[in-house]
């Protein structure tokens, strides 16, 4: 592998690396799927609310006949949902716990509605004393209390999850920082590893074109030095030094 290219993995490896290396730092992956789990977990908690005000809109007057069917299937579909929110809310402890009491509180507010109903019912079927009336509207007020209790503990949920929430975007923005990060320096380095192979590329080409210009130059003077073979006189002493030369053996010698 030439050696430009071999330093321009190596470079693009140690980005990768750091970009690596700065996720897990910022504990990025972790947040993000917090974050997804408390999406979900947020939906859960809003469908809470649907059947617990169909139970309590059930009873909006004392005068008329429980219809113990109704508060049934919404009983039964609000444990459902309350299961399911029990089991999306392991993902984080402090919510988990939450909605551990807020289970609780539903089926201690669910088992009040249900004797509420059956006493509504019992007295449906007979004729109502003063006192009865006014036992009726004591636990009803108790059932709206509780009502309102839950919807409450429930709404303690919501802090936790809109926490993880914001974590978890502020985690994908981060992401999103370091991708583009990771990208520009990618860019760059090649960018920057053209620019020395061009010039390494151009380097090479003068140095082609100035031993192509020496060539010539040596092809030159070997076809002076061939043409002038026996023209070329340079007269010496006994000693050996030059005392006369013609114009042609002066253009070799350079003297």
């Amino acid at each position: 592998m030439p050696k430009n290219k071999l330093r321009l993995l190596m470079a693009a490896l140690a980005g990768i690396a750091a970009f690596v290396a700065a996720l897990l730092l910022m504990d990025i992956p972790a947040r993000i799927i917090t974050g997804n789990h408390a999406q979900v977990a947020i939906q859960h908690l809003d469908s809470m609310r649907p059947p617990m005000l169909a139970i309590e809109k059930t009873e909006d007057a004392l005068s008329k006949t429980a219809d113990i069917a109704a508060f049934t299937r919404s009983a039964t579909e609000l444990r459902t949902r309350v299961a399911q929110y029990l089991e999306i809310s392991q993902y984080n402890e402090e919510l988990h716990k939450r909605v551990i009491q807020f289970s609780r509180v539903i089926d201690n507010w669910l088992a009040n509605e249900k004797a509420l109903w059956e006493y509504r019912n019992s007295l449906a079927a007979t004729k109502s004393s003063l006192e009865n009336l006014q036992q009726l509207e004591v636990r009803h007020n108790a059932a709206v209390g509780e009502f309102l209790n839950a919807m409450e503990v429930l709404a303690l949920g919501e802090y936790p999850i809109h926490q993880d929430i914001a974590r978890g975007r502020q985690a994908s923005q981060r992401l999103q920082v370091l991708v583009v990060l990771l990208v520009l320096y990618l860019l760059s380095l090649i960018i920057i590893f053209q620019r020395i192979a061009n010039k390494t590329l151009l380097t090479s080409f003068h140095e082609v074109q100035e031993a192509r210009h020496d060539l010539a130059q040596r092809e030159q003077y070997l076809s002076l030095t061939l043409d002038s073979i026996g023209d070329a006189v340079i007269a010496t002493d006994v000693q050996g030094r030059v005392t006369r030369m013609n114009p042609v053996a002066g253009q070799l010698t350079g003297w």
